[in-house]
């Protein structure tokens, strides 16, 4: 039986395109700040976690606590605006589900590393750590996000430069260790100041060689985005009771690049309260 060479996704329409996370490849997956980067990823750890892998992510502007706290939302389909006072707004059937929701997160084995300032290299040493430790399970690796992971280039302020020597870094560590590396991306502001506000693979900020580098790139849009001011973080008392654990908008997947197959775009239901992703 040949050996399994994809990390599914739980995304029918996305396997169409891209089949899954291949090992040896590296995905971009970039959008504009809180168009729901963090919540994809997390989508994509637990569903690697829940099918046997070894989801690492190396975490370099959230906290660990806060990436859990996100996890167990959507796992558990809980408000993240409730869960700041679940003593307060949790309802009784929250608080009996809560101990099944931890363990159901717990049983994914996402590896966390929130140590900001990473290199690539200090990353490759932790995945080989946790490889060596791990050894009936095989990798996948998840960066929040590319832009501030730290250079090792010497004596450059060039910008454009130092993020394509990391993509470059990027894409080898997913052939040494022969496993899929996710990695998420800001996109430039010029996409804002367009009428149609669909990205393109030009608004990767600092592109570099990311386009080059990069087998798959995913770039994530949501029209409810440009219809909403503010932030969750500015959310007042009477909004966290009213807040609708099950509300759903639509996110966009564009497939902008896939070295080994189509591209296309593929939607998928998203809840910015909880972070729950589905079909």
């Amino acid at each position: 039986m040949e050996e399994q060479r994809v990390v599914p996704t739980n995304l029918k329409e996305l396997e169409k395109l891209i089949v899954g996370f291949r090992q040896g490849e590296l995905t971009i997956i970039a959008g504009r700040p809180s168009m729901g980067k963090t919540d994809v990823m997390n989508y994509f750890a637990l569903t690697a976690g829940f099918e046997g892998y070894l989801p690492m992510i190396f975490s370099l502007e959230m906290s660990r606590g806060m990436l859990l706290d996100r996890m167990i939302a959507a796992c558990g389909k809980i408000s993240r605006l409730k869960m700041r006072d679940p003593n307060r707004y949790f309802s009784e059937k929250q608080r009996e589900q809560w101990i099944p929701v931890l363990t159901e997160v717990s049983l994914a084995n996402v590896q966390i590393d929130d140590r900001a300032g990473l290199t690539v290299s200090q990353m490759r040493a932790q995945v080989r750590r946790l490889i060596k430790s791990n050894p009936e399970r095989k990798p996948i690796v998840f960066i929040d996000y590319l832009q501030i992971i730290y250079s090792s280039v010497a004596n450059t302020s060039n910008q454009t430069a130092i993020i394509g020597q990391i993509s470059w870094e990027l894409k080898q560590m997913a052939k040494e260790f022969d496993c899929p590396v996710v990695c998420l991306s800001q996109l430039n502001r010029g996409v804002e100041s367009r009428q149609n506000k669909r990205p393109f693979m030009s608004d990767l900020r600092d592109s570099g060689n990311i386009e080059q580098d990069a087998d798959v790139i995913i770039l994530l849009y949501r029209d409810s985005y440009y219809g909403q001011t503010g932030d969750e973080g500015e959310d007042t008392p009477h909004e966290v009771e009213a807040a609708t654990d099950s509300s759903k908008e639509k996110l966009e997947l564009h497939v902008a690049k896939n070295r080994n197959g189509p591209t296309g775009i593929v939607t998928v239901n998203y809840s910015k309260m909880t972070g729950q992703m589905k079909e």
